[in-house]
């Protein structure tokens, strides 16, 4: 699997890359599922400051509008 040059840093490379990417492989999956808490809860801040800042632009262009 593993070639041994300079020590064996190579190959320790080599293993903590596929090691971080199964890791990111694995959280890409909770996110697509919807199981990623640390993404699910800014998610849900940011639908909700989308929402009242529609709001609030809706109401500006009908105060705007009835001039």
């Amino acid at each position: 699997m593993c070639v041994f040059e300079s020590g064996g840093t190579k190959c320790l490379f080599f293993r903590l890359y596929k090691e971080r990417l199964a890791q990111v492989e694995l959280k890409l999956e909770e996110v697509r599922a919807g199981k990623a808490h640390e993404y699910l809860n800014p998610l849900t801040e940011l639908q909700e400051n989308m929402k009242i800042r529609t709001q609030v632009a809706g109401t500006e262009q009908a105060a705007l509008l009835s001039k």
